[in-house]
């Protein structure tokens, strides 16, 4: 039983380089600030935006202020550019906009999946990438 298991665990390392991370695919968020923030991003798609108050996301406890998740199942099928509060045609609205304080700092997140990546659970193959910005409310 005790030699049974390193080589389990040796059987399991080519699996775990099927899909390594693709530095490639990370998104590259930007914010264009007009009376209504813009919000764009490369390479293009995206699962989901949100935005939250404040100065950095921590952990998912800060208010949530917007957020859109592309409307089907299909990776990355959330299109940009996208203006705060209006939902695009690949876009699901899950929380409402809220209005923007003028002077208020904010983070928007833009979370992309691998599209070479497929699975679940043992058999996951994806990564996700993720970019967050700061932006202040004008």
């Amino acid at each position: 039983m005790r030699l049974a298991l390193p080589l389990l665990a040796l059987a399991a390392l080519p699996a775990c380089d099927q899909n390594p991370y693709d530095a490639s695919q990370k998104p590259v968020l930007a914010v264009s600030m007009a009376a209504t923030p813009v919000f764009s991003w490369t390479p293009a798609g995206a699962r989901y935006l949100r935005v939250y108050a404040g100065t950095s996301r921590q952990d998912g406890f800060a208010p949530v202020v917007w957020d859109v998740s592309a409307r089907t199942d299909t990776k990355n099928a959330l299109l940009g550019p996208i203006t705060y509060g209006t939902v695009p045609a690949s876009g699901l609205e899950s929380v409402a906009a809220q209005p923007l304080v003028t002077g208020r700092s904010y983070v928007v997140e833009v979370y992309r999946d691998d599209p070479k990546g497929t699975g679940d659970g043992f058999t996951n193959t994806s990564n996700t990438y993720r970019d967050t910005v700061v932006f202040v409310a004008r």
